[in-house]
This record gives structure tokens, sequence and C-alpha cells, in this order.
């Protein structure tokens, strides 16, 4: 795949369904748009990763890591980077998602904080009519060539009516 690794689009950024700090993944490894597939890569030694500061290890035996509530949130971020990158949905266009069935989820052990994570995204199922998209998702993160985290979730994305807010320009 050519033009790889690359930054998110500024669009992607500015105009999707979280904010710039809670998408937490830096880059785009790979799209293979008919495989339905995009790649991300995470730094997980940024600051601001939430949760990782609140960790304690009274014993010396729980190193700080990215916590499962990260990692469940992050498959939404992929989920969303998908439905732009590989689907071509836009916020702007009316389209929204949310996860509707985690079917099964493995945790593989901690992740460690420093070594970069992998996250892939492979759309397995898709039911597509004009304004609504259902789609389950294989989900594979990766630590230092080990997995992480496997994921079988579904989402549902409903294009809704525009709703102009006041003082909002056409």
């Amino acid at each position: 795949m050519s033009g790889f690794p690359r930054p998110f689009d500024e669009e992607f950024l500015d105009r999707n369904l979280y904010s710039r700090p809670a998408i937490l993944i830096d880059e785009i490894l790979g799209i293979d748009a008919k495989a339905h597939e995009i790649v991300c890569r995470m730094q997980t030694d940024k600051p601001g990763i939430p949760l990782i500061e609140e960790q304690r290890d009274p014993f010396g035996t729980h190193p700080k890591h990215l916590n499962g509530g990260i990692l469940v949130h992050l498959s939404g971020v992929m989920g969303i980077a998908h439905s732009w990158y590989v689907e071509g949905l836009r916020v702007a266009d009316g389209w929204v998602g949310y996860g509707t069935t985690i079917h099964h989820l493995d945790f593989r052990g901690p992740i460690e904080i420093g070594p970069p994570m992998e996250l892939m995204v492979r759309a397995t199922r898709r039911r597509i009519r004009s304004k609504v998209r259902i789609v389950r998702y294989d989900l594979v993160y990766t630590q230092k060539d080990r997995v992480v985290y496997r994921g079988d979730q579904s989402a549902i994305w409903r294009k809704m009516p525009i709703v102009k807010q006041p003082g909002e320009s056409e």
C-alpha cells in the first residue's frame, strides 16, 4: 500500500464523532477498501491517555498499562475510522453510529506503556440500506508482534436529518 503511513486528514480529526483528544490513535498504516480493512498505529506513551496516571502499583506487581475500558473505546474509534476511510460515511452528511454488540472479546495480557500498538479493523459482515448500515467487525490489536486484544463487535450507522444549530451558517 503506497502512501502509508500517513496522518489522519484534518477534516476527519475535526468533523467526526469524537474530539481530537479522544481519538487516541496517531496514524494510518494502511487501507484496503476491497478487504474492508484499515490498520492504524497508537503511541502508548504519549501524555493524556485516560486512566494511565490514575493507576496504582502499591506492591510493584501491577505496572501501568492501557486498561480494558480504553481498549473498548478504541474499538469505537477504529469503527469511526473505518466508516470514514473505507465506507465513506461523513458526519457532515448526517451519518452517526454507535456500537451495539460485543459478541466476543479477548484481552490477551497487559498492554505496556512505551511500545506502539497496531490496531486493525475489518468489516466481516455488512447490511447496507440507504439510511442504515449494520456492520460486524473483527478487531485485532498487536504490540511487539503479539496479539493483545481481539474483538468481534457490531455497530449501527444511521443517516440522520441534518439539523442546523442556532447561529450556524448554511
